[in-house]
Parts: structure tokens; C-alpha cells; sequence
């Protein structure tokens, strides 16, 4: 491209980019409309803009920006619509990672969704209605294609090797209760990266996981907030992989009990 082609390139991104805050400021969302600006200046300059209004003004760190840009998948209206809602609290930085799995199957089933416009989920009940529905069209594709749920006894457990294995990191095994098998994972294992390996190696399994299936448990996705949820106490799964929604979990000090996709069951 020669010099004085990007230059005009830059020029008209930056005029688009001046007409979308302006929209964004009356409540008109950022919609790209000219298709003959090249992407990745149009990408830049929506980023930036973000950048700007969010990260500059002190609203998110960049920390937790780069994180949404990542889960977005590069997308500006994504991107968009997860930094209001972490900066309004609606929804939680630990949670946002989450959307890189959400965003492309809301992508693909968009018709079977109560709203087909990301942008028309706006309060917190909004947005819990966008992830159970979300949950549901994922956990049905993987029942379509075969779940691999075990329902011989025993099967469905952690094994003897496997309890030895989390006791050797010091996750403590309790016990039976009706079928489960209960876990503690004890604070001393804060900033123990071997211990989150193996807990999110063992207890993060889930029936179907071979087809697909994941678990939306914070703990099991990232050692940091493995830490982050020892700072307050210890937290206990529970788990038999011929639940569906195994494992669970279960922390006393901040009143959660929630299932495998971090839905609270009481």
C-alpha cells in the first residue's frame, strides 16, 4: 500500500472512529458500516477508543482489558459490550474469561437465544439469561454427539491411585456422602502451582469432557484464583462424574455452593 493510500486509510478510521463514540455516547452502540476501511485499522482504532474511555480513565485496569480483548476474539462490539459490563459490575473479572468459550456459540446458535442482539442484554438478569442459555446449547451439542458418562459403580469416581495422588499435594479426601466422594483443598495449598495442577487434572473432570463438555469452576481454570478463593478458606468438591453438573463446590466463607458451570444450587 503506498504511503499516501494508508495515510488516507488512517485519516477515514480516525473520522469513523470519532462517529462511533459519538454513538456510543448517545446510546447508539459502535456499528463498523464501511466495509472499505481495512479491519485491522478499524479494529485499532475501536480498541483504542476503549482504551481511552475505560483503562485511562482509571474504570479497568489493563490487566483485566487485555483479558476481555483476549476473550473477545478481537472483536470490537464484543469487546465492547464485556468491558461496560465489567466496568458496571455486572459481570465479575474472574468470570470473563469464560466469554471466549460463550461468544462463538452465541455466534453459531444466535436464533435459539431469547435475544439474537448481544446488545439487548443489559441488566444482571439479562446477562444470567445469556449464560444459562449459553450452558444449555453447549451441554445439548455434547449430549448429541455422545457423552462419555460412565455409570458403573466405581467408574464414575477419582480412583485409589488418584486419591493417593491429591493427598500427596495435600487435598484431603473426606470421605463418601450418597455417592459422591467429598475433597478439602486446604489454604496452605495457596500459591501451590503443583497442588492446582493436580486438583484441576483430577477434580477437574466432568461427564462428557471427552466430547466437549468444560467446567466453568474459576478455580479450575486459572491457579489464580485457586489462590484468590484460599485467601478466604478452605473450599471442598464434590464429585461423581455420573452427575452431569459434577463436581461441585462447596466455600463456607463466601456462601457459595455452585455446580460445574458455576451456577449456585442453593
Amino acid at each position: 500500500m503506498r504511503k499516501i493510500d494508508r495515510l488516507k486509510n488512517i485519516q477515514r478510521a480516525n473520522i469513523l472512529a470519532e462517529k462511533r463514540y459519538l454513538n456510543h455516547k448517545n446510546g447508539k452502540g459502535l456499528l463498523i458500516e464501511d466495509d472499505s476501511i481495512p479491519k485491522s485499522l478499524v479494529t485499532e482504532a475501536s480498541i483504542d477508543e476503549l482504551i481511552n474511555q475505560y483503562v485511562d480513565s482509571g474504570k479497568l485496569t489493563q490487566q483485566t482489558f487485555n483479558k476481555i480483548v483476549d476473550a473477545s476474539n478481537q472483536k470490537s462490539a464484543y469487546a465492547t459490550w464485556l468491558v461496560k459490563k465489567v466496568a458496571d459490575k455486572i459481570i465479575k473479572d474472574e468470570d470473563v474469561y469464560k466469554f471466549k468459550e460463550y461468544f462463538p456459540i452465541f455466534d453459531k446458535n444466535k436464533k435459539l437465544y431469547p435475544n439474537a442482539d448481544l446488545n439487548q442484554y443489559k441488566t444482571s438478569a439479562d446477562v444470567q439469561t445469556f449464560i444459562s442459555k449459553t450452558q444449555e446449547i453447549r451441554d445439548k451439542e455434547t449430549e448429541i454427539t455422545g457423552g462419555d458418562v460412565t455409570t458403573s459403580d466405581g467408574k464414575n469416581l477419582a480412583t485409589p491411585n488418584e486419591v493417593r495422588k491429591l493427598e500427596s499435594v495435600g487435598i484431603e479426601f473426606l470421605g463418601m456422602q450418597d455417592g459422591y466422594q467429598i475433597f478439602k483443598v486446604p489454604q496452605s495449598l495457596k500459591g501451590n502451582k503443583e497442588g492446582w495442577r493436580v486438583y484441576k487434572e483430577i477434580l477437574g473432570r466432568c461427564a462428557g469432557r471427552g466430547t466437549g463438555a468444560k467446567i466453568d469452576i474459576c478455580t479450575m481454570a486459572s491457579d489464580e484464583y485457586f489462590d484468590q478463593y484460599l485467601e478466604d478458606g478452605p473450599y471442598y468438591v464434590i464429585f461423581n462424574l455420573n452427575d452431569p453438573q459434577s463436581p461441585y463446590q462447596f466455600h463456607y466463607e463466601l456462601s457459595q455452593f455452585m455446580d460445574k458451570n458455576n451456577n449456585s444450587v442453593i
